[in-house]
């Protein structure tokens, strides 16, 4: 059995290149992950109580909530959609349990430990070297052009997520570095060009997440807040420098430009933004539905129908396939009843990792999962195969790395 346990490392390790490979090696990764995860509780399920310790209130409301979206599918208006989005969900819940399992029954090789370092470093380079040269429009096949000028896709073909991917990947980095105590002449110029590629990414949230992230790691490590402030405006001004003189040409240079324009309006006028709109008509529709919602992935469905004009008459400004927000996703979605649950296990998670994992350790890795559950964040979808596993892998990388076991 032994070797299952470590194979399950190992395909966690992959997680980051999985990613970069595809939608379909993704999703079969996390499948094979909690197809394991399944085969470990079978096997231990008599002493299951005791592998998962203090962690048993998260699991047990994690698995509630799993199986209520499942259960409360065959429910709802929206019977085959909900379903077919609403079953994947449980992988999740099957992975953490094997990552519980995992970390009580093995110590954790240096070899594996190394396989993790050298794949989380190996994705990172391979999204920052794509996205360097598309950035550059260098005649190499190594990028797909992104839809406008003003984002970059890299190797992810016709999803422009770049900016998303590496804030999604960019705690464990630090995590790992903090840890091997790297040399700040190495460290910082690494996360400068990291919060560089983000920054030209032209994902506006993946930014502020970022932003928010270095803010709270510095400010935290120096205790005080004019350094955070120091570190952040260098970074931008930097940026800034190195956008309008380095590497944008004019034609470049206006599509950002219009960028930047767009996004200032926006703030101008904030009520009149489409995800404010989104947010109203989730909203609407909880208030329509308040205790068990209108089921998973409903949302697309739900906002066409006429009632809901009152917030805008054109259906394809308050239509999308989610709200754009987490906590109004869950409560359209699920009901005031799924967004208990929810708000019960993000709860326990952060009690028991309070009591087995040391805060300023593994400062980063709770700062990265506070801005993924931070409720007035613009977010993609819980029940969707990328943002989903995106959003969860937070978790999992606190507790696993954040384990004595792993990284010493």
């Amino acid at each position: 059995m032994k070797y299952l346990y470590h194979s399950y490392i190992i395909l966690f390790s992959l997680l980051p290149i999985s990613f970069i490979i595809g939608n379909g090696p993704w999703n079969i990764n996390f499948f094979l992950l909690s197809s394991l995860g399944l085969l470990f509780l079978i096997k231990n399920f008599r002493s299951i109580n005791d592998l998962i310790g203090q962690y048993k209130y998260f699991v047990i409301f994690l698995g509630i909530f799993s199986f209520y979206i499942i259960f409360y599918s065959f429910f709802s208006e929206y019977r085959n959609e909900s379903f077919s989005r609403s079953l994947p969900f449980l992988k999740y819940f099957f992975v953490f349990i094997g990552l519980l399992i995992v970390n009580d029954k093995i110590i954790f090789k240096k070899k594996e430990i190394i396989f993790f370092i050298i794949i989380l470093f190996l994705s990172i380079f391979i999204v920052l070297t794509s996205s360097f040269a598309e950035l550059l429009r260098l005649d190499v096949p190594i990028y797909t052009k992104a839809s406008v000028d003003y984002r970059l896709a890299g190797p992810f073909g016709d999803e422009e997520i770049v900016g998303i991917y590496l804030f999604s990947f960019l705690p464990s980095l630090i995590f790992i570095f903090d840890k091997i105590k790297l040399n700040i002449f190495l460290k910082y110029p690494i996360l400068f060009i990291i919060f560089f590629i983000i920054l030209a990414s032209g994902e506006r949230m993946a930014i502020i997440m970022t932003i928010a992230l270095f803010y709270f790691y510095f400010f935290f490590k120096s205790k005080k807040i004019i350094i955070s402030i120091s570190i952040i405006g260098i970074l931008l001004l930097t940026s800034f420098f190195v956008f309008s003189e380095s590497l944008l040409n004019p034609k470049n240079k206006n599509d950002y430009l219009f960028r930047i324009q767009q996004t200032l309006n926006e703030i101008s006028n904030p009520l009149n933004t489409s995800y404010v709109i989104h947010y109203r008509t989730a909203l609407e529709i909880f208030r329509e539905n308040p205790i068990l919602g209108k089921g998973v992935k409903s949302f697309r469905y739900e906002c066409g129908k006429d009632i809901y004009n009152k917030i805008n008459k054109n259906k394809n400004a308050r239509c999308r396939t989610h709200p754009h927000n987490l906590h109004l996703e869950i409560l359209s979605e699920t009901g005031l009843l799924g967004y208990i649950l929810f708000i019960l296990f993000l709860y326990y998670y952060i009690k028991n990792n309070s009591n087995h994992i040391s805060l300023n350790q593994n400062l980063i890795l709770y700062l990265a999962l506070f801005i993924a559950i931070f409720p007035l964040r613009v977010s993609g979808s819980l029940f969707s195969s990328i943002y989903g596993g995106l959003f969860w892998y937070q978790f999992f990388v606190l507790y696993l790395l954040g384990s004595k076991k792993i990284i010493k």
